[in-house]
């Protein structure tokens, strides 16, 4: 559903965006989204493809379908590793967990943006101007600890007898590097107007979501 609508309306951001505004507003869930944006990752493909058959030579037309079809492939191998397998799909939980920290920090939105989209990328191109020792050599000890981090917080949640007592929360490390409240309170919070107020997020209630999602089919197989 979600390759085909994106195919029609010839943009996957226009089909995202639709949905978003619907799973903030509870009447859709986001399992329930989350094959129709992967849908649409196929479906904005075919674009680049009817690009590519307007080429004139069968050069340029090779070329210009090579490029095309490494697009698709590269999004239908996305969507084979992160959905068929119930287990990683965890795109979603992840949503859902950003989702609810920038409920309560709306500053955190615009860092995640600025972070993902700009410096991060930045960050990656210019060490890898540098040589391969130095990319490796910068980002390979973060990767590793990032990795150590999420073992820990898993090992804090289901198994904290296998850690030692010292990690078995993070209260021995200074603020600043444990919670976003130290931020929102000396730096974002009390200089920006817009980032003062907060939400509370409480747990979605799940019968009234479902009696939405009811209402939608019923007005779907009524139209």
């Amino acid at each position: 559903v979600g390759c085909v609508l994106t195919i029609l309306v010839q943009s996957s951001s226009i089909f995202t965006s639709t949905l978003t505004p619907l799973v903030g507003l509870g009447i859709i869930t986001i399992d329930r989204v989350y094959p129709f944006t992967i849908g649409s990752n196929i479906g904005t493909t075919i674009t680049g493809i009817m690009a590519a058959l307007t080429a004139t030579s069968e050069k340029d037309l090779r070329n210009s379908l090579q490029i095309a079809l490494c697009h698709t492939f590269f999004n239908i191998i996305g969507i084979l590793i992160w959905f068929p397998i119930p287990f990683m799909r965890f795109p979603v939980p992840m949503a859902t967990h950003l989702g609810k920290i920038t409920a309560k920090y709306r500053w955190f939105a615009v860092l995640y943006i600025v972070f993902s989209f700009f410096l991060m990328p930045l960050i990656v191109f210019g060490l890898s101007l540098a040589g391969w020792y130095v990319f490796a050599g910068v980002l390979g000890p973060i990767v590793v600890v990032i990795i150590l981090a999420i073992i820990i917080n898993v090992l804090q949640k289901y198994k904290p007898n296998f850690l030692p007592r010292l990690l078995r929360t993070w209260l021995w490390l200074p603020a600043p590097l444990r919670s976003l409240e130290f931020y929102d309170k000396n730096i974002f919070g009390n200089n920006c107007c817009i980032c003062k107020k907060k939400v509370d997020v409480k747990t979605t209630d799940v019968e009234s979501t479902y009696k939405n999602e009811a209402f939608i089919d019923d007005v779907v197989e009524y139209l």
